[in-house]
């Protein structure tokens, strides 16, 4: 499973920002930090 952690709008790194491109087939798309429950919780999903 593609796990895309989406939680920074741009990098301190122009050169990094010029050269991302999003992925454009993912599985979970995850737009902000939770707690360690949460994660743990992703974890359990994606194995099943």
């Amino acid at each position: 499973k593609l796990i895309w952690m989406d939680t920074v709008e741009e990098c301190k790194y122009e050169d990094t920002n010029k050269l991302f491109s999003p992925p454009q087939k993912y599985d979970v798309r995850i737009t902000r930090l939770g707690d360690d429950t949460e994660a743990f919780d992703l974890v359990k999903k994606c194995m099943i």
